[in-house]
């Protein structure tokens, strides 16, 4: 898959939890969500906020079929979830702001993002 495609299959995909990703798909994806909103904050620091909230949710499915593609559970994906929405939450409470623990969290957090996005997919015999 090219970046192009997987910038169009990125957005083809928003509602999708079927299916599966590929790793290019994923890694083209992160590498232009990350150039835009390196971009965005430097220039526009509300539209790099208003196009995160925008690409939750489908950076949400996307890492879905990604582990499905990996083989990972579903209950697995459920706790991904409850995690990235408690860091969510979390980032935007002032006792949090510059919490050490917080910083660990997001530190283990992007681990298991790179360790689902590297895993090759799961052959099916």
């Amino acid at each position: 898959m090219s970046f192009g495609q997987a910038f169009v299959t990125f957005w083809k995909n928003y509602f999708n939890f079927r299916g599966k990703a590929t790793r290019s798909e994923f890694w083209y994806t992160a590498l232009w969500i990350v150039l835009v909103m390196f971009t965005l904050y430097v220039t526009f620091p509300l539209a790099a906020t208003i196009f995160e909230i925008i690409t939750f949710f489908p950076l949400l499915t996307q890492f879905f079929r990604r582990a499905r593609d990996a083989g990972f559970s579903k209950s697995f994906m459920v706790f991904f979830i409850l995690t990235d929405f408690l860091i969510e939450v979390a980032t935007y409470m002032p006792k949090f702001e510059d919490s050490i623990v917080l910083a660990v969290v997001l530190i283990l957090y992007l681990i298991v993002v790179i360790f689902v996005g590297v895993k090759p997919s799961r052959t099916t015999e």
